[in-house]
Protein backbone atom coordinates (compact mmCIF):
# COMPACT_ATOMS: atom_id res chain seq x y z
CA UNK A 1 0.00 0.00 0.00
CA UNK A 2 1.71 2.83 -1.65
CA UNK A 3 -0.71 5.28 0.62
CA UNK A 4 -2.56 5.73 4.04
CA UNK A 5 -5.29 8.06 5.34
CA UNK A 6 -5.65 9.50 8.95
CA UNK A 7 -9.39 10.47 9.47
CA UNK A 8 -10.71 12.11 12.33
CA UNK A 9 -14.41 12.09 12.11
CA UNK A 10 -17.17 10.77 9.56
CA UNK A 11 -18.31 13.96 8.19
CA UNK A 12 -22.34 14.10 8.06
CA UNK A 13 -22.96 15.22 4.21
CA UNK A 14 -25.70 14.93 2.02
CA UNK A 15 -24.61 14.25 -1.67
CA UNK A 16 -21.25 16.55 -1.43
CA UNK A 17 -19.35 17.05 -4.45
CA UNK A 18 -15.68 17.13 -4.61
CA UNK A 19 -13.12 20.12 -5.30
CA UNK A 20 -9.62 19.27 -5.87
CA UNK A 21 -6.45 21.38 -6.45
CA UNK A 22 -3.13 19.38 -6.50
CA UNK A 23 -0.02 20.67 -7.46
CA UNK A 24 0.15 21.50 -11.47
CA UNK A 25 0.49 24.20 -13.43
CA UNK A 26 1.48 27.58 -11.46
CA UNK A 27 -0.29 25.37 -8.46
CA UNK A 28 -3.19 27.77 -9.48
CA UNK A 29 -5.93 24.27 -8.65
CA UNK A 30 -3.98 24.33 -4.99
CA UNK A 31 -4.33 28.33 -5.07
CA UNK A 32 -8.01 27.90 -5.42
CA UNK A 33 -8.97 25.39 -3.01
CA UNK A 34 -6.71 27.57 -0.13
CA UNK A 35 -8.94 29.87 -0.71
CA UNK A 36 -12.55 28.11 -1.10
CA UNK A 37 -11.07 26.28 2.39
CA UNK A 38 -10.68 30.11 3.96
CA UNK A 39 -14.01 31.72 2.69
CA UNK A 40 -15.94 29.06 3.29
CA UNK A 41 -14.67 28.06 6.56
CA UNK A 42 -14.40 24.50 6.28
CA UNK A 43 -13.19 21.81 8.58
CA UNK A 44 -9.98 19.54 8.44
CA UNK A 45 -11.08 16.11 8.87
CA UNK A 46 -8.51 14.17 7.25
CA UNK A 47 -4.93 13.63 5.59
CA UNK A 48 -3.50 11.53 2.87
CA UNK A 49 0.12 10.16 2.93
CA UNK A 50 1.85 9.09 0.86
CA UNK A 51 4.99 6.99 0.51
CA UNK A 52 6.02 8.93 -2.98
CA UNK A 53 5.50 12.31 -1.59
CA UNK A 54 9.06 14.08 -0.75
CA UNK A 55 11.38 12.67 1.88
CA UNK A 56 11.28 15.84 4.42
CA UNK A 57 9.17 17.14 7.00
CA UNK A 58 7.53 20.61 6.85
CA UNK A 59 7.12 23.07 9.89
CA UNK A 60 4.74 25.61 10.54
CA UNK A 61 4.64 28.94 11.68
CA UNK A 62 4.42 28.10 15.51
CA UNK A 63 7.04 25.39 15.07
CA UNK A 64 5.07 22.03 14.61
CA UNK A 65 6.48 19.31 12.44
CA UNK A 66 4.46 16.93 9.83
CA UNK A 67 4.82 15.32 6.89
CA UNK A 68 3.45 16.29 3.72
CA UNK A 69 0.32 15.56 3.08
CA UNK A 70 -2.68 16.02 0.84
CA UNK A 71 -5.52 17.58 3.48
CA UNK A 72 -9.11 17.00 3.15
CA UNK A 73 -11.75 19.40 4.28
CA UNK A 74 -15.70 19.21 4.48
CA UNK A 75 -18.51 22.36 4.74
CA UNK A 76 -21.94 21.00 5.11
CA UNK A 77 -23.47 24.06 5.61
CA UNK A 78 -23.19 25.71 2.36
CA UNK A 79 -25.70 24.07 -0.82
CA UNK A 80 -24.52 22.32 -2.30
CA UNK A 81 -22.31 20.25 0.37
CA UNK A 82 -18.70 20.34 -0.15
CA UNK A 83 -15.27 17.69 0.41
CA UNK A 84 -12.14 19.91 -0.57
CA UNK A 85 -9.07 18.26 -0.88
CA UNK A 86 -5.99 20.07 -1.63
CA UNK A 87 -2.11 19.71 -0.88
CA UNK A 88 1.25 21.25 -2.39
CA UNK A 89 2.94 17.84 -2.01
CA UNK A 90 4.00 16.49 -5.22
CA UNK A 91 4.39 13.11 -5.94
CA UNK A 92 8.06 12.61 -6.44
CA UNK A 93 7.97 8.67 -8.08
CA UNK A 94 8.70 7.66 -11.64
CA UNK A 95 6.65 4.88 -11.96
CA UNK A 96 3.55 4.62 -13.50
CA UNK A 97 2.13 2.70 -10.69
CA UNK A 98 2.37 4.71 -8.11
CA UNK A 99 0.20 6.88 -9.52
CA UNK A 100 -1.93 4.93 -10.34
CA UNK A 101 -2.08 3.35 -7.15
CA UNK A 102 -2.35 7.02 -5.65
CA UNK A 103 -5.57 8.09 -7.42
CA UNK A 104 -7.07 4.89 -7.33
CA UNK A 105 -7.05 5.25 -3.39
CA UNK A 106 -8.33 8.93 -4.05
CA UNK A 107 -11.56 7.69 -6.06
CA UNK A 108 -12.00 4.58 -3.67
CA UNK A 109 -11.98 7.60 -0.41
CA UNK A 110 -14.67 9.60 -2.71
CA UNK A 111 -16.61 6.75 -3.21
CA UNK A 112 -17.15 6.64 0.90
CA UNK A 113 -17.74 9.46 1.28
CA UNK A 114 -20.64 8.94 -1.45
CA UNK A 115 -19.52 12.06 -3.40
CA UNK A 116 -21.96 12.71 -6.35
CA UNK A 117 -19.31 14.69 -8.43
CA UNK A 118 -15.66 15.94 -8.54
CA UNK A 119 -14.29 19.31 -9.92
CA UNK A 120 -10.80 19.03 -10.36
CA UNK A 121 -9.02 22.82 -10.93
CA UNK A 122 -5.67 23.12 -12.81
CA UNK A 123 -3.99 25.76 -14.37
CA UNK A 124 -2.86 26.46 -18.55
CA UNK A 125 -0.54 28.37 -20.19
CA UNK A 126 -2.21 31.16 -22.45
CA UNK A 127 0.02 33.37 -24.65
CA UNK A 128 -3.03 34.48 -26.13
CA UNK A 129 -5.61 36.72 -25.37
CA UNK A 130 -8.27 35.29 -27.57
CA UNK A 131 -8.31 32.50 -26.03
CA UNK A 132 -10.66 30.79 -23.19
CA UNK A 133 -10.14 31.24 -20.17
CA UNK A 134 -11.73 28.35 -18.82
CA UNK A 135 -11.55 25.18 -20.53
CA UNK A 136 -12.89 21.95 -19.11
CA UNK A 137 -13.00 18.23 -20.33
CA UNK A 138 -15.44 15.66 -18.73
CA UNK A 139 -16.43 12.12 -18.16
CA UNK A 140 -20.06 12.65 -19.45
CA UNK A 141 -20.98 15.09 -22.20
CA UNK A 142 -23.86 16.70 -20.75
CA UNK A 143 -21.23 18.42 -18.52
CA UNK A 144 -19.51 19.38 -21.61
CA UNK A 145 -22.54 21.02 -22.94
CA UNK A 146 -23.37 22.67 -19.71
CA UNK A 147 -19.71 24.26 -19.62
CA UNK A 148 -20.26 25.57 -22.75
CA UNK A 149 -23.70 27.26 -21.50
CA UNK A 150 -21.41 28.94 -19.04
CA UNK A 151 -18.86 30.03 -21.43
CA UNK A 152 -16.23 27.73 -21.12
CA UNK A 153 -14.26 26.29 -23.97
CA UNK A 154 -13.73 22.30 -24.55
CA UNK A 155 -10.31 21.14 -24.33
CA UNK A 156 -9.92 19.01 -27.62
CA UNK A 157 -7.36 16.18 -28.90
CA UNK A 158 -5.44 15.97 -25.46
CA UNK A 159 -3.06 14.14 -23.50
CA UNK A 160 -2.92 14.78 -19.61
CA UNK A 161 -0.60 15.04 -17.21
CA UNK A 162 -0.34 11.90 -14.85
CA UNK A 163 -1.89 14.47 -11.79
CA UNK A 164 -5.17 15.83 -13.34
CA UNK A 165 -5.26 12.74 -15.70
CA UNK A 166 -5.25 9.91 -13.79
CA UNK A 167 -7.80 11.24 -10.99
CA UNK A 168 -10.48 12.34 -14.09
CA UNK A 169 -9.28 8.84 -15.71
CA UNK A 170 -10.62 6.96 -12.68
CA UNK A 171 -14.19 8.25 -12.10
CA UNK A 172 -14.40 7.45 -15.66
CA UNK A 173 -13.58 3.88 -15.26
CA UNK A 174 -15.79 3.84 -11.82
CA UNK A 175 -18.68 5.94 -13.26
CA UNK A 176 -18.38 8.46 -11.34
CA UNK A 177 -19.53 12.12 -12.80
CA UNK A 178 -16.41 14.54 -13.63
CA UNK A 179 -14.68 17.70 -14.33
CA UNK A 180 -11.59 19.27 -15.27
CA UNK A 181 -11.87 22.85 -15.30
CA UNK A 182 -8.65 24.77 -16.36
CA UNK A 183 -8.03 28.06 -15.68
CA UNK A 184 -5.06 30.47 -17.56
CA UNK A 185 -1.91 31.48 -16.44
CA UNK A 186 -1.82 34.19 -18.46
CA UNK A 187 1.48 36.11 -16.54
CA UNK A 188 -0.72 39.36 -17.89
CA UNK A 189 -3.30 38.62 -15.25
CA UNK A 190 -2.68 40.32 -11.74
CA UNK A 191 -1.79 38.20 -9.10
CA UNK A 192 -4.72 36.30 -7.77
CA UNK A 193 -6.86 37.42 -10.69
CA UNK A 194 -6.57 34.21 -12.36
CA UNK A 195 -7.93 32.38 -8.67
CA UNK A 196 -10.98 34.19 -9.04
CA UNK A 197 -11.70 33.86 -12.53
CA UNK A 198 -11.68 30.17 -12.22
CA UNK A 199 -13.51 29.96 -8.78
CA UNK A 200 -16.26 32.41 -10.42
CA UNK A 201 -16.97 30.06 -13.24
CA UNK A 202 -16.65 26.95 -10.29
CA UNK A 203 -19.69 28.97 -8.20
CA UNK A 204 -21.67 29.79 -11.23
CA UNK A 205 -21.87 26.49 -12.53
CA UNK A 206 -22.33 23.99 -9.11
CA UNK A 207 -24.59 27.04 -7.97
CA UNK A 208 -22.90 27.65 -4.61
CA UNK A 209 -24.84 29.16 -1.97
CA UNK A 210 -23.21 29.64 1.47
Amino acid sequence: MIGSFDQHYSPVLTKPIMIVGLPGTGDLGYRCTRKLVRTLAARRFAEYYNESFPDIALVNRRGLCSLPRWTFYERPRVKPHIVILCGSAELASQQPEDYYSTFHQIAEFSQKLAVRMTYILDGTVTGDATEDTIRVAATRPDLLRRAQRYGAGILRSDSLPPVPGLLIGFHRFYGSPAMLILGSIDPTLRNGENVDVLLNFLRKFVRLKS
